[in-house]
């Protein structure tokens, strides 16, 4: 879990209006039983879209094992590296911050046979790994009104 709040501390250092970093998908249950994830990490960044863009262009933080999602309004969002075309949509997800620390969405996957045209959603876990000090975040709030 040090490694990817580490690695949190670092895109909200380069991007001052991050203001908080989730962490979603089995690398939650992995990081907190002290297993490293099998699959990438999979990260939701709550910034604006002017940190989008400086996140596409900071070459130097762009993991191959991070899927960055980067929420530009407080709904919307789009990938920071990789297939730049795939957006969505936290609404569509069902995203509810519970706490300071835990969220809950759904996930939706085709089921099998995917002809059938079935979709399953489970609903899972997303931990905040790094949170803007509530003075600053305030501060920032102000900005964005």
């Amino acid at each position: 879990m040090r490694e990817i709040t580490r690695f949190a501390g670092q895109l909200a250092g380069r991007c001052p209006s991050v203001r908080s970093v989730w962490m979603m998908g089995a690398g939650v249950q992995d990081a907190t039983h002290g297993r490293a994830a099998a699959s990438a990490w999979q990260l939701v960044v709550f910034a604006d879209r002017p940190a989008l863009s400086q996140l596409r262009n900071a070459t130097d933080l762009h993991r191959g094992d991070v899927l960055l999602r980067v929420v530009v309004d407080g709904d919307r969002f789009e990938l920071a590296w990789g297939d730049l075309s795939v957006s969505g949509s936290l609404f569509q997800w069902d995203w509810c911050q519970a706490s300071e620390h835990d969220a809950y969405y759904s996930e939706a996957r085709w089921g099998e046979p995917m002809e059938a045209g079935n979709v399953n959603r489970t609903r899972r876990k997303a931990a905040c790994v790094w949170k803007c000090p509530a003075r600053e975040a305030a501060y920032l709030m102000q900005g964005i009104a």
